[in-house]
């Protein structure tokens, strides 16, 4: 999981709970309270603290404990050209002809070169 990050969030990233479920509509205000962030979590209106801590109903978080509506980013999709190899270290690659010229340098007895999604 990636940690939580507010500046990111605010700016639009996306962000999910840390049971995988989405927040949607992620705002702060600017009150004189911790608890000034807002989103919605299966079609209800929760807030979080600061660093992603949820914020039960009557203001009260658990700061020493983990709860399963605590934040974290969304990992973002990769894609690229996986070179596996036997003999050294694997790589991935933007593009094929990378991941091949890489491949013909490999001195391995295995070499493969595959796309792949992450």
């Amino acid at each position: 999981m990636i940690k939580f990050n507010l500046e990111k969030a605010l700016a639009g990233d996306n962000i999910m709970t840390v049971k995988g479920e989405e927040v949607t509509q992620f705002v702060g205000f600017d009150l004189d309270n911790e608890y000034r962030f807002y989103g919605v979590l299966c079609g209800e209106l929760e807030s979080w603290n600061k660093i992603g801590k949820y914020t039960l109903k009557d203001k009260y978080t658990l700061r020493d404990k983990d709860h399963p509506n605590d934040l974290v980013m969304v990992p973002k999709r990769m894609e690229g050209f996986l070179n596996v190899n036997s003999n050294t270290c694997s790589s991935i690659h933007e593009s094929k002809d990378r991941a091949d010229f890489f491949l013909r340098m490999a001195t391995g007895w295995l070499a493969l070169t595959s796309h792949c999604s992450l």
